[in-house]
């Protein structure tokens, strides 16, 4: 859905297009389960294909994978299947890759629908049994998959995601015309992404407070992100908040102003209790924009592995240790600084050309073995 996309959105994006524009010899077919937008068409090796109904609930994911995607699949028996969101249709012999990006139904289950959940639980394991390969996006997710699963590590390849090159730093021109539309034309930390329970919102507004209290700065807290589920933690800790009227909810953003947001911040806060990757994280270094982010001694904080030491690592379940950061970052000019040139260094690492240029790889690889071993 242009206009729209998040992770996984941005994932399907980032790479399919990349891996038919590389690969004219080959033909691709995207499903959709809507109509479709022609931006999509990528190539002229691209067909795309609306599939009914919408796939938007766990009754609905069934009739559209199981069912009809599955028919389509079965008539036109294309060499492989990729789902960049870890659902399948079962029982197709047709070899199959799935990226699964976490397991975080299986560590907050209590904030997943009840028919969400069992859905996944019922189908989950299906899906690793039956797939050819995994991919996935760290080595933390890696490694929960494999526990959770009980998966052979040799079936799960570690694909990192890439940055866009749309994310760079911005010049001070621009940068005070987003603080102008945007926070009163004031310097601003920003938090970006979808608001559910898992990002951990309700502790870094309060965090954003305490901070204010000590250093009674002019900084603002941008929130940038549509409200997903289980979000009322965040509005009553809005609500509440001492220094509310600094704190900004901007809503969703699309993708052509969101890399200059990103990189006219002062630093990205991203201290969510729980991810496969924290894309935000690296199109914030790519910005030269500081980061304080998770440590890896939190359950599931994958984003020290992916910042490294290019970042100010805190414990996400400390409102303190959360606020001094902000007070680290935005007091001590010559760590900002050094936190910017590190960040650039380290989003270097990662590129959408080396991701689709393996993820192909391994679609290449699963439809060869597959085909050798129906010719034996």
């Amino acid at each position: 859905m242009p206009g729209k996309l998040e992770g996984f959105g941005v994932y399907t994006d980032e790479l399919l297009k990349r891996m038919a524009i590389e690969n004219p010899s080959d033909t691709f077919t995207f499903y959709f389960d809507r109509k479709f937008d022609t931006c999509y068409h990528y190539s002229d090796n691209v067909t795309l294909r609306s599939i009914f109904p919408p796939a938007r609930h766990p009754v609905l994911f069934y009739i559209w994978f199981q069912m009809r995607l599955k028919q389509k699949l079965l008539a036109t028996k294309p060499d492989v299947f990729f789902s960049p969101d870890s659902f399948m249709p079962l029982g197709m012999h047709i070899p199959s890759v799935i990226t699964i990006h976490d397991v975080a139904y299986m560590r907050f289950s209590d904030y997943i629908g009840k028919s969400h959940l069992a859905y996944y639980q019922r189908y989950m394991p299906k899906f690793v049994a039956e797939a050819a390969h995994i991919i996935t996006v760290s080595e933390f997710s890696k490694k929960e998959i494999c526990h959770f699963y009980e998966v052979d590590p040799g079936r799960v390849t570690v694909i990192y995601n890439g940055v866009s090159p749309r994310f760079k730093p911005v010049d001070l021109v621009t940068r005070q015309q987003i603080q102008n539309q945007y926070s009163d034309g004031k310097p601003y930390f920003l938090y970006v992404g979808a608001i559910h329970p898992r990002k951990n919102i309700a502790r870094l507004i309060e965090a954003f407070d305490k901070y204010k209290q000590k250093s009674k700065s002019n900084m603002q807290l941008l929130i940038v992100g549509r409200h997903s589920w289980h979000f009322d933690d965040v509005i009553d800790a809005h609500k509440q908040a001492k220094y509310s009227q600094d704190i900004r909810m901007i809503g969703y953003v699309g993708f052509e102003k969101l890399p200059d947001i990103v990189g006219s911040a002062h630093a990205l806060t991203y201290v969510s209790l729980y991810e496969g990757f924290g894309l935000p994280v690296i199109e914030a270094m790519a910005c030269g924009v500081p980061v304080i982010t998770s440590s890896a001694r939190s359950t599931g904080a994958v984003m020290a592995e992916v910042a490294g030491d290019a970042a100010i690592t805190v414990d996400p379940e400390s409102v303190e240790d959360i606020a001094e950061a902000m007070h680290r970052v935005s007091e001590d000019v010559s760590l900002h600084d050094q936190l910017c040139k590190a960040g650039i260094d380290q989003a270097r690492q990662y590129s959408w050309d080396i991701s689709a240029s393996k993820t192909y790889g391994i679609l290449k690889n699963v439809s060869q073995l597959a085909l050798e071993a129906f010719v034996q």
